[in-house]
C-alpha cells in the first residue's frame, strides 16, 4: 500500500532456487531524488528487509535516478542449516 501512495509499481520475479528479482518499473521518487539520495533510501529498504526478517538480503542493482530503465532488487533468502 504505502509503494502504491509513493507511485511505485514493481513486479517480482521469483526464480527456481527462491531468490526473488524485484523490477521497479515505475517510482514518483525518482524525478525527485538525486542518485545520492536515491542509494540512501535504498540502503533504507535493504534495511528493513533484514529487520523484518534477519534470513533475508536485498540488494539493488539498478537504480532509475542512475539512469536504468527500472530499479533492480535482488532478494536472496538463507537456508536455515539442516543438522
Amino acid at each position: 500500500l504505502l509503494y502504491r501512495v509513493l507511485g511505485i509499481q514493481l513486479e517480482p520475479e521469483e526464480h527456481w532456487d527462491g531468490s526473488v528479482t524485484v523490477h521497479i518499473t515505475r517510482c514518483g521518487l525518482a524525478d525527485g531524488y538525486d542518485a545520492v539520495t536515491c542509494r540512501l533510501m535504498s540502503a533504507a529498504d535493504e534495511g528493513m528487509m533484514r529487520g523484518l526478517n534477519p534470513r533475508v538480503r536485498m540488494e539493488f542493482r539498478h537504480r532509475i535516478t542512475e539512469g536504468a530503465t527500472e530499479c533492480i532488487a535482488d532478494l536472496e533468502f538463507e537456508r536455515e542449516a539442516t543438522p
